[in-house]
């Protein structure tokens, strides 16, 4: 492993606070920011023999040939890429269960990563149609290590870069590119989005005019139209059925009538389906 791979691994110890939970099948874990961070021991095991020590589970792409223990659940996945791409790649699952692929690049100017939650509009509580979209919004507004709103915005466009995210039927997408040498940075600050979000009071009523202004954007839009006609010829208690895209209607009055708590819900709501395990991680730096 070069220099490259050992300060990517390095840069994913920030994940691995974050719950293995798998979102689907068990009930909200108050607990999901109490597991164990291992750090310190990732730290140590890149400057020896990363492969060995992190109880990461992997493989890389020297090989043509994909290899399997049953014996131990653990899987080396071989990532085949043409004869031409002199790209460096490994898969990594962590102890948490999350899983990553980093590439290594030495002519890249760029550093970035995508990170995919596997939880989307189908996946809103019909009393707050329009959540999952909320929830993408509101972990741009500060984490509890990183509170100022805005702060990640701000750090990668100083960083010669930008941010973006946005969320499906069925998944979330977080995503950023910044210079090659501040790559370590940002994934530290991009992190805290899934482990410790604020989500706080003050911008929740704000962030839900911004989704309502979103919305009105996309109202001449002729595929958003298409979409929301297929919605709505959906049987009225299918998830398919609800307003995904999310209004200030559905997000505040409808709820405020129904006498449902919006902010708790958004708690919620990131506490189940936000783990470790419905997560995919892919990030590039250089070698």
């Amino acid at each position: 492993m070069g220099v490259g791979f050992v300060l990517v691994v390095l840069s994913l110890a920030t994940f691995s606070n974050l719950s293995p939970v798998h979102p689907r099948f068990i009930v909200p874990n108050p607990d999901r920011n109490l597991v164990t961070s291992f750090s310190g021991q990732l730290l140590r095991a890149a400057q020896s023999s990363p492969r060995t020590k992190l109880r990461l589970r992997g493989g890389n792409a020297d090989s043509q040939q994909s290899r399997s223990d049953t014996s131990n659940h653990t899987n080396d996945i071989c990532i085949r890429k043409p004869d031409i791409d002199k790209r460096s790649y490994r898969f990594l699952k962590l102890d948490n269960e999350l899983e990553a692929v980093i590439i290594s690049d030495n002519e890249t100017h760029s550093g970035a990563a995508a990170l995919c939650v596997g939880v989307g509009q189908l996946d809103d509580p019909p009393e707050v149609q329009g959540l999952a979209h909320f929830c993408e919004h509101m972990v741009f507004l500060g984490t509890e290590r990183f509170p100022e709103e805005s702060n990640f915005d701000q750090f990668c466009a100083s960083c010669a870069g930008y941010s973006n995210a946005w969320t499906s039927m069925d998944h979330t997408l977080f995503h950023f590119i910044v210079a090659h040498d501040k790559l370590f940075e940002t994934l530290d600050r991009f992190s805290a989005f899934f482990s410790c979000p604020l989500f706080s009071e003050s911008g929740t009523d704000r962030e839900m005019h911004a989704v309502d202004s979103e919305n009105n954007k996309n109202l001449q839009d002729d595929d958003r139209r298409e979409h929301q006609l297929m919605r709505s010829m959906c049987s009225p208690g299918h998830a398919m059925s609800r307003f995904g895209a999310g209004s200030y209607k559905t997000l505040h009055d409808l709820p405020a009538a129904a006498g449902v708590d919006v902010r708790a819900a958004l708690l919620a709501f990131h506490g189940r389906f936000y783990s470790a395990r419905a997560m995919r991680l892919s990030v590039i730096g250089r070698a």
